[in-house]
This record gives structure tokens, sequence and C-alpha cells, in this order.
């Protein structure tokens, strides 16, 4: 398919009344604003809420300083897949989060103990991926699996779940099922 396009230019609008009247129309929109008669469509609507929306998302992503600001201080530009697995990507993200159902990591569920049930100490993020004795089996597959890839980051879950490497993330997606944790989300 060929497509020839000529370009040719016009000077001003050689006193073309239609042309002369939105010229005039648009200067005094700019000088004294205009009223719109008309409502926008849906789709002009649309994006101008949802830049509002990611605005304010950003606002508070900026102000907060709990966990998911030590993974990432900025705002991801989209909603990320991190694989075909939708549960997974959830429980993943939520633990990127910091909302999840570890008790220590928030109350949000109601946990008058944030204590863990397989060790009894503070169940939070970090406590998940390195202490917790319930997990012992687990988190050597993982170590194993981290040291078989040659990681080379931090051994903290900021640092898991902040990861760009693939091999990591599905290492951390083996510890999930391992731990039996996402059906706890």
């Amino acid at each position: 398919l060929k497509i020839r396009l000529d370009i040719d230019w016009c000077p001003a609008h050689c006193g073309i009344q239609g042309n002369e009247d939105a010229d005039q129309a648009a200067k005094q929109a700019l000088t004294k604003g205009k009223t719109l008669d008309i409502l926008p469509a849906p789709k002009e609507i649309y994006p101008i809420i949802k830049a509002k929306i990611r605005a304010n998302w950003a606002q508070d992503w900026k102000n907060h300083k709990g966990f998911r600001h030590q993974i990432s201080a900025t705002l991801p530009s989209k909603v990320t897949q991190y694989s075909d697995d939708r549960q997974m990507d959830r429980v993943f993200t939520r633990l990127r989060m910091g909302v999840n159902g570890l008790k220590g990591n928030n109350l949000f569920y109601g946990e008058a103990d944030p204590l863990c049930d397989n060790c009894g100490e503070v169940e939070d993020t970090d406590h998940y991926f390195f202490i917790c004795r319930g997990h012992d089996d687990a988190r050597k597959k993982l170590l194993d699996t981290l040291r078989d890839h040659a990681y080379t980051g931090a051994l903290v879950s900021t640092e898991l779940l902040g990861t760009s490497s693939l091999e990591v993330r599905e290492a951390v997606f083996q510890y999930i099922k391992d731990t039996k944790y996402e059906g706890n989300i």
C-alpha cells in the first residue's frame, strides 16, 4: 500500500471567513477564557479524571514512608505483571506494598496479636523471609537457588521484592508457594 502525501504551506488564513472566526475565538479564549456550552464526551473526560487520580496517588506515595517506599521511592508508571499467574502477582505485589496478611506488617485485618503462629516473634516481611523457623526448609531452598543464580544483592526483603531479575523473582515465587503463603492473602 503506497500513499502519496503532499504538504503545502498556506499563508495565514488568507481571508477565509470560517478560519478568521476560529482564529478570533481562539485568541479570545486565551485572553478572556471561554465557557463551553456543551459537555465534553466521556472519551475526553476519562483521561482528565485518570490524570487527577494518578496525581493524587503520586502525592500519597511521595508522602508515605512505609515499607513500600523502601522498595520503590517513586510511583511505578503502570501496574506491573510479574508472571502469568494472577494470584502470585497479587501476593507478590501485596508483599511489595507491605499490605498483606502478615500480622506485624499491618493491623488492617484487626489482628490483636502481631506475633507469628509458628515461632511467636513479630510477623513482618523480614521475619517471613529470613527468621521464621516454620519456613527453614523453604528458606534453604530459596537461598540455594539465589546462590545458584549468583545473586549479589543484599539478603533483605526490600531487595528480593524490588528486584528486576526474573530468576530472583521466580525464586521468591517458589518460596511463597513452598511456604503456602499465597493462600493467606
